[in-house]
């Protein structure tokens, strides 16, 4: 089954709490048990959400919070509930990378 890439939405806010839920090992994150805070973040200009989906299914998400004034990108979270899967985490820090670039970041 083929991974798919996008950026979230405030929309996905439910489906990325699930996500950290069901990755082994992860550090306590209030931002991730909290919805609304959540969604606030995925609504921000500020901040970057890429999701990875197995056939509809969350396997794992990127955070990127970004500094338009330094021109920096700072990644925040990287959940995966596939331990191991680089290549998806790899995916996802490639449409990172382009999502800065288009707004200006020399990454």
């Amino acid at each position: 089954m083929s991974t798919t890439y996008r950026t979230a939405t405030p929309d996905d806010a439910l489906l990325l709490t699930q996500l950290w839920q069901q990755c082994d090992g992860v550090a306590p994150d209030p931002v991730m048990t909290d919805v609304r805070w959540l969604r606030t973040q995925l609504e921000s200009t500020q901040w970057a959400w890429f999701l990875a989906e197995r056939g509809g299914v969350p396997v794992a998400v990127v955070a990127l919070l970004v500094d338009r004034e330094h021109q920096l990108g700072k990644i925040t979270r990287i959940y995966d509930r596939d331990a191991g899967a680089e290549r998806t985490v790899h995916g996802l820090l490639e449409m990172a990378m382009a999502h800065l670039r288009e707004r200006g970041v020399d990454v």
